[in-house]
């Protein structure tokens, strides 16, 4: 498969061997709802049938009980800021440090770039996301001191990164061989069979009502959102600048006329 993919990047397949993200996230919506429909053997998970005793499956349980659990909500772009990691990080000339895969990356705040030299040799924590590391927020005491910029100040060492990738493609050929083994030794219907065996014979399940009240964040959270809301809401064209108006005095007649080869004046 990698020697198609590379075939795939040269332009002489169609159709990439690799299933693409849109085709995963399916399959795992399918896991999870297969997983929901099995019976489940744990507390609170008994149920009387027509011949006995027996267990509810995840989805049952989920349809009398989640009627009476209260939905708490709040605004996608403020709950991803909920969700961002931290990081306690010390200040050190005027910025904070940190290393994400062996690699250093470099913030100041934005605006003002030397504003964190106040907060040198003092912990401060940083909220950031894995997925985009060029910007992150800045907490000093669960108080939010503003967004911070990434600044490329170093690069990651040549011989480290050769390494890593060398490492990684093999462990990916040791996975391979190891999965053509299983294949050839074991008969085993693929991903896609299976779970349409499982959904064929799946009960349709109701989507529940549910009360829905908004949340009320904490205040160093909704002002990390007002600040992302505002910066990205500026514009240089919105900005106007009035120019200072100069009151100059009469002038002569001799003061509006030169002429550079007279011999009249200094």
């Amino acid at each position: 498969m990698l020697q198609d993919h590379e075939v795939w990047l040269a332009g002489k397949l169609s159709a990439p061997p690799f299933r693409t993200i849109e085709d995963v996230a399916t399959l795992y919506t399918k896991v999870l709802e297969d997983l929901n429909e099995r019976e489940l053997q744990g507390e609170g998970m008994r149920k009387v049938t027509y011949n006995g005793m027996g267990w509810m499956c995840p989805n049952e349980a989920w349809e009398l009980t989640i009627g009476k659990v209260e939905r708490r909500s709040v605004p996608e772009e403020v709950l991803q800021l909920c969700f961002a990691k931290r990081r306690e990080l010390t200040v050190r000339n005027g910025e904070v440090q940190v290393t994400f895969a062996d690699r250093p990356y470099h913030y100041r705040l934005l605006g003002n770039r030397t504003a964190l030299l106040g907060f040198n040799d003092r912990k401060v924590e940083i909220a950031y996301d894995p997925l985009d590391l060029g910007r992150v927020a800045i907490y000093f005491d669960n108080r939010f001191l503003g967004l911070a910029d990434c600044v490329a100040l170093r690069r990651m060492g040549e011989d480290a990164f050769v390494q890593d990738e060398r490492d990684r493609r093999t462990a990916r050929r040791e996975v391979k061989r190891f999965i053509n083994a299983v294949h050839q030794a074991v008969p085993v219907p693929d991903a896609e069979t299976y779970l349409a065996r499982r959904r064929a014979v799946a009960p349709e399940r109701p989507e529940v009502a549910r009360v829905e009240i908004p949340m009320q964040l904490p205040a160093p959270i909704a002002e990390a959102h007002a600040a992302v809301v505002a910066d990205a809401q500026f514009s240089f064209d919105a900005v106007t600048a009035e120019l200072p108006v100069i009151e100059t005095g009469e002038r002569s007649d001799a003061d509006t006329e030169f002429n550079f080869f007279s011999d009249q004046g200094d």
